[in-house]
C-alpha cells in the first residue's frame, strides 16, 4: 500500500510499506497510516514503533498521534545523529493519551542519543503518558539537549519524566500528577542535567517527591 506523507521526494521501502515521502524536518507521518488504533483495546506497540523506525530512517519529522487511548508496551529510540529531529505532536493531552500495558518496567517512551549529548531540537506536545500500576517510568530522556515539551501530563508511573545527563529542557504546562516522583534528575556519564525551566503545570498528588533534582546543576 501507498502512504503518501508529504509530496515530492523518493520512494522508500521500509517494513515492507512502501512510503512516498517528503525526507526532512517538514515531513510527517500518522500513526495510523501505520496500523495504530487508539481504541484502549488494541496493543498498539508494534505500529507505534514502526512509525518511529521509519520516520527516523528518514530523516526525522513530525510524529502525528490524532485523539485516542494507545496501548503500548514501551517505545524506544536511540538517536546517532544530531541531523534527526523529532516534532512528537497529539491532540491535546486530555485527548492523545499512550498507556501502559502489561507487566514490563521500562519506561513508557524512552528517548536517547548514544552518542554523547546531541543538540536535536526535538518536541513533544499535546500528549498523555499513563502508567500501570506504577512498575515503571513515564518518560526517560537520555543525553539531549535543547528538548522542548509543550502540554505533557504524566501520570500512574514510578518516575513521571526522568531525566538522565540532559540538557537546556524547556516545559510549558507539564503536569506530572499521581506519580510516586514526579520528575527526577540524574547524572549519565558525568553529565548532570542542566538548565532545566517548567512554565507553568503542576507537579500535584507525587506520593515520593514531586521533584527529585539531587543531580541537577541548574534548575
Amino acid at each position: 500500500r501507498y502512504i503518501r506523507v508529504a509530496s515530492g521526494g523518493d520512494v522508500t521501502t521500509a517494513g515492507g510499506i512502501q512510503l512516498d515521502v517528503l525526507v526532512g524536518a517538514s515531513g510527517e507521518m500518522n500513526v495510523k497510516a501505520f496500523g495504530a488504533v487508539g481504541d484502549n483495546a488494541t496493543d498498539d506497540t508494534t505500529a507505534i514503533q514502526s512509525t518511529f523506525d521509519t520516520l527516523y530512517t528518514l530523516g526525522g519529522g513530525t510524529l502525528v498521534f490524532p485523539a485516542g487511548i494507545y496501548l503500548v508496551t514501551s517505545i524506544s529510540r536511540n538517536w546517532d545523529s544530531a541531523s534527526k529531529s523529532f516534532h512528537i505532536k497529539g491532540s491535546g493531552e486530555l485527548a492523545t493519551i499512550i498507556k501502559n500495558t502489561g507487566a514490563t518496567t521500562t519506561p513508557i517512551l524512552d528517548l536517547s542519543c548514544n552518542v554523547g549529548v546531541l543538540e536535536t531540537y526535538n518536541t513533544i506536545s499535546g500528549i498523555s503518558l499513563l502508567g500501570n500500576a506504577k512498575g515503571h517510568d513515564g518518560l526517560q530522556l537520555s543525553n539531549w539537549a535543547r528538548f522542548v515539551m509543550h502540554q505533557v501530563r504524566i501520570s500512574s508511573c514510578d518516575v513521571g519524566f526522568k531525566n538522565k545527563g540532559s540538557l537546556v529542557f524547556n516545559g510549558y504546562d507539564i503536569n506530572l500528577q499521581g506519580n510516586n516522583t514526579g520528575y527526577q534528575a540524574r547524572s549519565l556519564n558525568a553529565i548532570g542535567p542542566n538548565l532545566i525551566n517548567f512554565y507553568g503545570g503542576a507537579f500535584s498528588a507525587n506520593t515520593t517527591y514531586g521533584a527529585d533534582i539531587g543531580d541537577a546543576t541548574s534548575f
